[in-house]
């Protein structure tokens, strides 16, 4: 909401989404006694030199009139233009929609509340960064099919891909070998979740020197093109987000769940998450005293947010936190999960023992597991020269 000199402004921008390959913008804007006070309208991007752009306003708003009467009933408007060649993080995050009225006044409407946080990233185009995916899979050769055919077909960006296997016995090694060959691949022994998904990591951030690491699980989907757009914008923004699943929004949660702004909620699932270098460099990876199954990545995310990545301490020495998420364009499929109550309830007693320790922790913990990891890291498979 702003003042102007005529009469008093409404506004809200709703969406600033990128779908099939263009960016959208949408919102609403009112002034009380003037409903025609709007004359014209600029997209400006906040890299200083992007061409404007010019935004129809008096779309039908039937939300917005209950709230401001029959006047606002056309208040809405929409943009759909190409990404920005140039798109970084501060392009949206210091972007705005100016409106002109009919005595000249101009009125700024900011397209993000992202926090302005200092990172040499910020102002680099997200085509000149290195953006790197990894999947982690058991077991589930059908689902990392599905999942690699779905993400070759929305991708925008141009990703750094590596699958790590954790000790599958079905047919997955073959498929990698025979069907995948545009992908990094490691295969090795089963080792559980914190130790494959520090695999995937560790590849990315330190072997293909990736700027942001994005980690998914074999039964997620990416239902839309420009959901790495948006992950990628997020995870500058914040250091570290994690997905909302469905089932999460059966209670309600603060926020709109988009990439900037998104859920603050307590709780937190690690089917998908965003982390930038920086926020690796201060945290590290998984600890490796984590089991098969459970409680591995709260407790890395919570370490995440005690150095100042993806969400709010409450309680200073205490768990009590919020957890940023996102949908993201990212839907879940059905699968038979690995889940013990067993493996949890001994996790559950490792994650009491260890959550206060020192922040960073490496993928390994004695000479031994490095010298194992090291073996492995040195066995991945890299994918074929593009």
């Amino acid at each position: 909401m702003s003042e102007a000199t005529n009469g008093r402004w409404h506004h809200s921008i709703d969406e600033v989404a990128f779908e099939n390959g263009a960016l959208k913008v949408g919102g609403w804007i009112h002034q009380e006694g003037r409903p025609d006070a709007i004359t014209e309208g600029w997209l400006v991007f906040g890299d200083g030199c992007s061409e404007s752009i010019a935004v129809p306003v008096g779309r039908p708003s039937p939300d917005v009139a209950p709230l401001f009467g029959g006047q606002a009933a056309h208040a809405r408007f929409e943009v759909i233009t190409p990404v920005p060649q140039d798109l970084s993080r501060d392009t949206l995050a210091y972007g705005a929609l100016v409106f002109r009225t009919a005595d000249g006044t101009d009125v700024e409407l900011p397209l993000t509340t992202v926090p302005a946080r200092a990172s040499p990233l910020g102002t680099v185009p997200l085509r000149d960064l290195r953006i790197g995916l990894g999947i982690t899979t058991y077991n589930r050769c059908d689902h990392l099919r599905d999942l690699l055919d779905a993400v070759r077909r929305t991708t925008s960006l141009d990703l750094e891909i590596v699958v790590a296997d954790d000790g599958s016995s079905d047919d997955t090694r073959a498929y990698l070998a025979n069907e995948a060959p545009d992908v990094d691949a490691i295969c090795a022994d089963n080792r559980g979740i914190a130790w494959n998904k520090n695999r995937a990591l560790f590849h990315l951030w330190l072997t293909r020197r990736c700027d942001v690491v994005l980690l998914i699980e074999d039964d997620v989907r990416p239902a839309r093109q420009g959901w790495d757009i948006e992950w990628a914008l997020a995870t500058l923004a914040y250091g570290h987000v994690n997905y909302a699943p469905p089932w999460f929004f059966r209670e309600p949660m603060e926020g709109a769940g988009r990439w900037y702004k998104p859920f603050d909620a307590h709780i937190v699932s690690g089917q998908f998450c965003g982390f930038s270098a920086e926020a690796l460099s201060y945290v590290g990876f998984l600890d490796t005293r984590f089991g098969r199954y459970g409680h591995e990545h709260v407790e890395h995310t919570l370490r995440m947010i005690r150095a100042g990545f993806g969400g709010t301490n409450l309680v200073p020495g205490a768990r009590d936190s919020r957890f940023l998420l996102m949908n993201g364009g990212l839907d879940v499929v059905d699968s038979t999960s690995s889940h013990s109550a067993e493996a949890v309830e001994r996790n559950a007693t490792v994650f009491d023992a260890i959550w206060n320790e020192s922040v960073h922790r490496w993928a390994w913990r004695t000479d031994e597991e490095m010298l194992a990891f090291k073996a492995e890291m040195e066995g991945c498979r890299l994918r074929e020269t593009r």
